[in-house]
């Protein structure tokens, strides 16, 4: 999926777990949302989060030449709890646990990723929630979006109005 519908669809979430009360909806805690729906792409060279800047565009192609590949590593639900466990860390290092608590953020981080992840399986190209060579994951039989496509643009338009409606509901803090 592209990232648009990545932020989208992890902000979606975000507002449908808000809107039932679960939580507040935290400026800082919906950036760390959308920093997390972004992450899993890491392993793509070309990808919106790679291309940010030149510390971006290094990890991400030492990541893809050396260690993984798109879709592998970085796309499974060992990776987002990975993710989580990081962002506790970052939260406690550099003492920002006054803008929310690391335990939020952790969720926030995880939300997210796993976000990533479930828009991800609803592509033809699926993911392994387990890691590669585990039984690869796609709803419906084989996945019914193709990246890029029309029906991945109609499906991000109709998470953006979803959103909007949530927001003027919901609002944030």
């Amino acid at each position: 999926m592209m990232f648009t519908t990545h932020v989208a669809l992890a902000v979606l979430i975000f507002y449908l777990i808000a809107y039932t009360g679960l939580l507040q909806p935290y400026t800082m805690l919906l950036i760390v949302v959308i920093i997390g729906s972004l992450l899993p792409d890491i392993d793509h060279p070309q990808s919106y989060i790679s291309s940010r800047n030149d510390f971006t565009r290094f990890l991400s192609g030492t990541l893809t030449k050396e260690l993984t590949t798109h879709r592998s590593h970085f796309h499974t639900i060992y990776a987002a709890v990975g993710f989580a466990v990081l962002t506790i860390i970052v939260w406690l290092v550099f003492d920002i646990s006054n803008i929310i608590h690391p335990l939020l953020a952790a969720f926030g981080m995880f939300l997210g990723y796993t976000a990533h992840l479930l828009g991800d399986a609803m592509t033809s190209s699926g993911i392994y929630w387990l890691g590669k060579g585990k039984e690869k994951y796609h709803f419906m039989k084989r996945g019914f979006i193709r990246t890029g496509s029309r029906s991945e643009t109609v499906l991000q338009y109709l998470f953006f109005i979803a959103v909007a409606l949530l927001f003027l509901k919901v609002g944030l803090v």
